[in-house]
């Protein structure tokens, strides 16, 4: 359904507390929320392999057990030569996209998606995915409430999320 997939930039500063600025607090909580749409929706976020080797260095056994557990670990251009891991975040992203959705968490938007029109495929700031967060969040919640009134739209619950999805972060509207 949808494939988050934070770039170097992102997870440096989610791993070193070191790094202190209102850009490094919204990249955090960038990787926060992300957490939290993955719980409610089910996405994957997707770290790219020379990404976690290079956190890897500052996380305790117990945090990296746990990224290991939690997120995908894509190793598809590890030690491939030329692949960057900008070139390989962007061959993971259109490998996703023949199937899902796919966000990728940059400060640097230009630089992953250039220019190439693909629909499945956005590249966000964290400010601006924290802006869609929240309209997401008011949606879902919405959508909460209806479940209260219709309990038989249950059945309906991941179509409901998915639609959401494609409306808030991929300007996609569907009947």
């Amino acid at each position: 359904m949808l494939y988050i997939i934070p770039t170097l930039e992102i997870m440096k500063t989610v791993t070193d507390s070191n790094i202190s600025s209102a850009a490094s607090q919204s990249r955090r909580k960038a990787f926060e929320k992300a957490n939290e749409l993955k719980s409610i929706t089910g996405a994957n976020i997707v770290i790219e392999g020379v990404i976690f080797d290079r956190i890897s260095p500052r996380l305790n056994p117990q945090h990296k057990e746990t990224m290991e557990y939690l997120y995908k670990i894509d190793n598809t251009g590890k030690n491939v030569l030329g692949y960057s891991i900008v070139s390989t975040i962007k061959f993971m992203a259109k490998r996703e996209a023949k199937w899902d959705c796919v966000l990728i968490l940059t400060e640097n938007p230009q630089r992953y998606c250039d220019g190439e029109e693909n629909k499945r495929i956005v590249c966000i700031t964290p400010v601006d995915f924290l802006s869609k967060m929240t309209r997401f969040k008011q949606l879902y919640d919405s959508y909460q409430d209806f479940l209260k009134l219709n309990p038989h739209a249950k059945e309906l619950r991941s179509q409901i999320i998915e639609n959401l999805i494609l409306d808030t972060f991929f300007g996609i509207k569907l009947p």
